[in-house]
């Protein structure tokens, strides 16, 4: 995904898999099958990890049943409870290789077609 520029040249992607060296185990990378997800925060532990520069979530379509697109809220929020004023920004993804990503720390939550998604969680440093 860095070769094809979906991730930032200078970004380091975070492995959270079981046996990583990277703190905490099960979060990143994975892959997922699901069709509605519930609001939520990926990185509620974003400050434990003592990274220099903004960590992203990335999400990739893999495989999506047809005619259905795939509609992601991502809320501004960042701690707690959405009201009826959050006003979420809306990114659709329609195609299979689709993809986006956003800050890791907003609260967000899908919706549409079943999919299998990719999701990465990488951080840009911001020191030049």
């Amino acid at each position: 995904m860095k070769m094809a520029k979906i991730v930032p040249a200078n970004a380091k992607l975070l492995d959270f898999t079981p046996g990583a060296k990277t703190v905490r185990g099960g979060k990143s990378p994975w892959v997922l099958t699901l069709h509605q997800s519930k609001l939520h925060v990926d990185m509620t532990w974003n400050e434990a990890l003592n990274f220099k520069g903004e960590i992203f979530t990335l999400v990739y379509i893999a495989e999506k049943t047809p005619r259905r697109p795939i509609k992601y809220e991502i809320f501004g929020r960042k701690k707690g409870d959405i009201t009826r004023k959050d006003i979420p920004h809306i990114i659709e993804l329609k195609t299979e290789g689709s993809w986006m990503t956003f800050p890791s720390i907003h609260y967000h939550q899908g919706s549409g077609a079943r999919r299998t998604i990719i999701s990465l969680h990488f951080v840009v440093d911001d020191e030049k």
